[in-house]
């Protein structure tokens, strides 16, 4: 039986970063510690109180790597740039050749126990030039970064095994789609996001974004005027 479960995220603007919208008030897990430093809101959370074995709380989110910048989050799509990771783009700290500018981060609260679930899955649907390896990924064969009896929690970077076949190429872009989903019995409960890849705006764009945008600031301010 596929539960209605509640939906906690919001699309509040606060500002535009590069091109991109970018949204704050969306989820917080209070018990996300992975990586250093990392924030814990800007998750897409599902949860379900009723949920057979106890109350469980799944979450996903995009991030930009080793960074406090969060990713642009419009409805249930993330935005984040092609390419590898770059020490002062998209505020990484450091670069990175060999890892993709962004992150995926999978949250599980299951009170009745991770290993009580009778499934616990991912799936992902890729743009053309990257090819996901398995419709469907057991999540117990991953594991755990913060290792609890009731928490599953992950952060992965698309260029790790065994989420695409054939190597992850990080200049593609389009939007990726993340399912997270879990099974006790005859309860379903799941939580999707969008991840859209775009490219890392170059010198010229970013001046003429620049440019567009105090052209318009002064246009407004004479017609104030």
């Amino acid at each position: 039986m596929l539960k209605i479960t509640n939906r906690f995220h919001s699309a509040l603007a606060v500002a535009m970063i590069i091109g991109l919208s970018t949204f704050a008030g969306a989820a917080t897990v209070p018990t996300w510690t992975i990586g250093s430093g990392q924030y814990q809101d800007n998750f897409l959370v599902t949860s379900d109180p009723t949920f057979t074995g106890g109350a469980i709380e799944l979450g996903l989110r995009a991030v930009n790597r080793t960074s406090l910048e969060r990713a642009a989050l419009d409805g249930d799509t993330y935005s984040v740039h092609n390419g590898y990771q770059t020490a002062g783009q998209n505020g990484a700290s450091v670069t990175a050749t060999n890892r993709a500018v962004w992150n995926f981060d999978i949250h599980v609260d299951y009170a009745g126990g991770i290993n009580n679930l009778d499934s616990l899955t991912l799936a992902i649907t890729s743009p053309a030039g990257n090819t996901v390896s398995a419709p469907l990924f057991n999540l117990f064969l991953i594991p755990d970064d913060n290792p609890s009896p009731n928490l599953f929690q992950q952060s992965q970077n698309p260029v790790f095994a065994p989420w695409f076949s054939g190597g992850f190429d990080m200049n593609v872009v389009g939007t990726y789609t993340f399912t997270l989903t879990a099974m006790s019995g005859a309860d379903t409960v799941s939580e999707s996001m969008n991840v859209a890849v775009v490219p890392l705006p170059t010198a010229a764009t970013a001046g003429f974004l620049g440019l567009s945008g105090l052209a318009f600031h002064r246009r407004r301010n004479k017609t104030a005027a």
